[in-house]
């Protein structure tokens, strides 16, 4: 059996507009994780079993819809600023 992962990260208009949004999704079953440069994180938080207990949320401006098992999620950043962002994807299966 093989596992479909579908991944695109965007960033809408060029950072030297007025705005901008950096905005990543996928459509199969993991989860997302953004990093800021200080650590600060958005995405779901596990118990010791991996299980998910709850979600961070500590990036400013910052939107995530999460997808329980397996069905799309997403994150978007409004003004991301001029800093090294990290996200990572973490197979549910």
């Amino acid at each position: 059996m093989s596992a479909k992962l579908s991944f695109c990260s965007l960033v809408y208009r060029h950072e030297n507009l007025a705005d901008s949004n950096l905005g990543a999704w996928i459509d199969c079953p993991a989860d997302l994780h953004l990093y800021d440069a200080e650590g600060h994180h958005v995405g779901a938080v596990y118990d010791a079993q991996g299980d998910v207990i709850g979600f961070d949320n500590e990036i400013p401006d910052t939107f995530y819809a999460y997808g329980e098992g397996d069905t799309r999620e997403l994150m978007l950043v409004s003004n991301p600023v001029s800093s090294p962002y990290t996200m990572t994807v973490r197979g549910t299966r």
